[in-house]
């Protein structure tokens, strides 16, 4: 990666997606969903895309994005350049038709670099770790200063680098957090905290937990309660079971602690979210 010195085209917050049907981008591409689902599709692979997933797509590729009706997408967009080869075409490019593509404008900037995994389309889900600087660097480039360009390459380069320094550590981490998650799935409704997650798996209580929060943002804990909480949801709007019996079949000492957690995350206790659901 030692050529890399990016420059940043354009970012923003959107929800709108122009292109019907396959196109092709100049530059390289960042998606970050922030919110719903949707799908990248190249000619030979279709990705799913949902909250947390960053999608990246290279120059000259055929894409086709789509964002799903029932959860509309909210993302970031990102245009890039890997390197700063083009100094005297600096202006935002859009993605054209395939038969209206010129192969003259187009930056293969991922050329340029030495990290193979940037030659081709990709998605990293659970990618919580690019969530805040992505963020950050969209608000960047809204303000238009005097060292805005400067600064946004900074930040951009060090997302990129990021994101590389992820693939290289973390094929055997993500194995371990799968098989994690899935146990919480399966035995959530069972008294299992961090101390009975990390014994089973014979890690130490700390480094799962803090590998845990690295990959997906959250703690074991919340994740253990968030994960209830979803069952305890699709209970509610599934089933005419009593509240009480709902609670200890997730997971929880008693309905009260349920009530109060349902109603930190969902905002409304059960019994109120249940009949503004139209269910019972």
């Amino acid at each position: 990666m030692n050529k890399l010195n990016p420059y940043l085209r354009y970012i923003a917050v959107s929800n709108y997606l122009p292109n019907k049907d396959f196109v092709k981008a100049y530059d390289c591409r960042f998606l970050f969903v922030l919110s719903g689902k949707g799908e990248l599709c190249t000619y030979t692979e279709t990705f799913p895309l949902r909250e947390n997933t960053l999608a990246y797509y290279p120059s000259g590729l055929p894409y086709l994005l789509s964002s799903s009706k029932e959860e509309p997408m909210e993302f970031i967009s990102v245009n890039f350049d890997f390197t700063q080869s083009y100094p005297e075409r600096r202006a935002t490019l859009r993605p054209v038709k395939l038969s209206d593509f010129s192969p003259s404008i187009q930056r293969s900037t991922q050329n340029e670099v030495s990290e193979e995994r940037f030659q081709n389309a990709f998605i990293i889900e659970h990618a919580f770790f690019l969530r805040d600087d992505l963020t950050s660097l969209s608000k960047l480039f809204g303000k238009g200063e005097v060292y805005t360009d400067e600064m946004c390459s900074t930040l951009l380069k060090y997302i990129i680098l990021k994101l590389a320094n992820h693939f290289s550590i973390s094929v055997g981490e993500n194995k371990i957090i799968k098989k994690v998650t899935e146990y919480i799935e399966q035995n959530h409704a069972e008294r299992i905290d961090n101390g009975t997650i990390a014994s089973h798996f014979g890690y130490h209580e700390y480094y799962l937990s803090t590998l845990f929060k690295l990959h997906t943002g959250k703690t074991l804990h919340r994740f253990i309660t968030e994960t209830r909480l979803k069952y305890g949801a699709n209970m509610l709007l599934n089933t005419d079971m009593p509240i009480s019996e709902i609670a200890l079949k997730c997971g929880f000492q008693n309905a009260n602690h349920f009530s109060v957690k349902f109603k930190e995350h969902y905002k409304e206790p059960p019994s109120k979210w249940r009949k503004l659901n139209g269910i019972i």
